[in-house]
């Protein structure tokens, strides 16, 4: 029972509610009890009300005086009460009841004796009526304000109880709504390190659990930025490196050219000049790439379509630039299941070429390239692998080109991996399968 009242806010705010209107309704209808015997008690063994008869007794008799009014005169009787704004006027002789206003018509014709002089005789005032004097009571609400008094007093302490009551059950939530709030501070003023503590599973555990998931995410991202800083710079200097020595290879062969007359001698100085020329374009391309992808928003994918269709096209046209170029392609191993992925076509155009720049660059032409797929459980698998060329350049040291093949595989929601052994070389791209 305590669990499902303690899993929710609203319901411990509830429970505390009926609570406190409980304890209130009991202590009100002890109150009560308890009051009106006090105030009766304090009212029948005091003179108040007989004392506050007084100045309408006083006003009675001067009538009484003026208009010789007798003792059993209903009429006159009844107008003055009205008149007075009197609630009841009874007047009696040896307790025999000789008029009563409280009735519309007085027809006591044989002066019975009752209750009610009985229970009130403490209360008479002699008056003089034109016929003798008489026992007058009179009721006009004396006591009505005490009670009034009285009954608004038991609301308001009940009321004043009831917030007390619920002042202490709310303290406890209050308290953590001020602990949360620190947290927070402490998150704006950039404090993350401190954990938002988490209690109960209901909307302020939530709410808390949220905020320390919130908190997390941004020590996660201020880490994150650190790395990519750091990967960044990294690369800058990789990269000015990679590029200061075809830099400097380019401006000796055109100072060779530049003082070789021989037309002969200096074409070959111009060759090898453009071809560390291409090496600083190509550099230059992936450095551009690599800011391009990352700064980037994440790609709209098209809509899924068979691996076939949407990879199928960009593999033939790696396979014919790769045929123009003079290597030989297997693609034995190639298939083509039926499932469906998604891609994003600039980055497909871009990922084949980098693969074809990479496997021209350092691939044999004397070894086939073999091209091949493989579905395994929710990923279809490209797979490309080569023979190092036995005169190549030293591999970029950076690995830029393929940082940026593999951060648009995963921009994809793809994976790319290589490996690499003393001869051969492999790239893997894994693309989902749409379900």
């Amino acid at each position: 029972m305590d669990k499902f009242w303690n899993r929710s806010l609203t319901r411990r705010l509830l429970k505390l509610l009926v609570l406190g209107f409980i304890i209130n309704a009991a202590v009100y209808v002890t109150v009560l009890h308890f009051g009106k015997l006090l105030l009766e008690d304090f009212f029948g063994g005091s003179s108040f009300i007989y004392d506050s008869q007084q100045k309408d007794i006083d006003a009675l008799q001067s009538f009484v005086a003026e208009n010789g009014v007798a003792a059993d005169d209903y009429e006159l009787l009844r107008d003055w009460t009205y008149h007075e704004k009197i609630d009841r006027l009874t007047v009696s002789r040896d307790r025999i009841l000789l008029c009563d206003t409280g009735y519309t018509v007085f027809s006591f014709d044989n002066h019975l004796e009752t209750e009610y002089l009985n229970r009130n005789w403490m209360y008479f005032h002699d008056v003089v009526f034109s016929d003798g004097s008489a026992d007058v009571f009179i009721y006009n609400d004396y006591a009505d304000f005490i009670y009034y008094l009285f009954y608004t007093g038991a609301l308001g302490f009940c009321f004043f109880l009831f917030m007390v009551i619920f002042s202490i059950g709310l303290r406890k939530e209050l308290k953590y709504i001020n602990v949360l709030n620190q947290s927070v501070r402490m998150i704006e003023s950039g404090e993350w390190r401190q954990a938002v503590p988490v209690r109960g599973q209901d909307e302020l555990g939530s709410l808390a659990s949220g905020l320390d998931h919130m908190r997390q995410s941004l020590i996660e991202n201020k880490e994150r930025e650190k790395e990519m800083k750091k990967a960044q710079d990294k690369l800058v200097v990789g990269m000015a490196h990679d590029l200061r020595n075809p830099m400097t290879g380019l401006m000796t062969y055109l100072e060779l050219a530049k003082k070789n007359p021989s037309a002969e001698e200096a074409g070959g100085y111009i060759e090898k000049a453009v071809s560390k020329t291409f090496e600083i374009r190509d550099l230059s391309d992936h450095l551009f790439d690599y800011f391009r992808i990352h700064s980037d928003e994440q790609p709209q994918l098209e809509e899924p379509g068979m691996v076939e269709s949407v990879v199928g096209d960009y593999l033939s046209e790696l396979y014919m630039l790769l045929n123009a170029a003079g290597f030989i392609v297997n693609t034995e191993t190639l298939t083509w299941p039926e499932a469906e992925t998604r891609i994003y076509t600039d980055y497909m155009s871009r990922i084949v070429n980098n693969l074809f720049s990479n496997i021209v660059k350092y691939a044999d032409p004397e070894h086939e390239v073999i091209m091949g797929s493989v579905c395994e459980a929710q990923w279809f698998k490209i797979c490309l692998s080569n023979h190092y060329s036995p005169d190549r350049q030293v591999i970029e040291k950076n690995g830029i080109g393929v940082d940026n093949i593999s951060e648009m595989m995963r921009r994809m929601g793809g994976v790319c991996t290589t490996e690499m052994t003393e001869d051969n070389y492999r790239i893997t791209l894994a693309f989902p399968i749409c379900e």
